[in-house]
């Protein structure tokens, strides 16, 4: 596979989160924490594309990242340097913050009923 050792280097910093759970499909590596997706994985002809879910919200603070979705935004990798593993924890940080933010505010409307 022509970008094995970037999705290896990705995988295993993504791995390093106890919280993220990997689920594979033929396509694409997912993983999620109790709230839902946080990142994924789809290896592309033009590198990584390294997607995270509730990123749209995270546009503004990271303008580097790609997309016009609801939700998600992303990020493609050809290698990884080290400020690039930085940005990714960073975001990953981000991602799994809004998920805890978005369930919080879900039971909190709940208590008002």
């Amino acid at each position: 596979m022509k970008h094995e050792k970037t999705l290896k280097i990705l995988q295993n910093i993504i791995s390093s989160y106890e919280e993220l759970r990997l689920t594979a499909t033929k396509n694409q590596l997912t993983y999620k924490d109790k709230y839902g997706a946080v990142v994924m994985l789809r290896v592309r002809e033009e590198g990584i594309v390294v997607a995270f879910g509730r990123s749209a919200k995270l546009q503004e603070k990271f303008s580097m990242l790609q997309g016009n979705g609801k939700v998600v935004r992303h990020l493609t990798f050809q290698t990884v340097e080290k400020s690039d593993e930085k940005l990714l924890r960073e975001l990953i940080d981000e991602s799994l913050v809004l998920g805890i933010e978005k369930a919080e505010m879900k039971r909190m409307k709940g208590c008002f009923r």
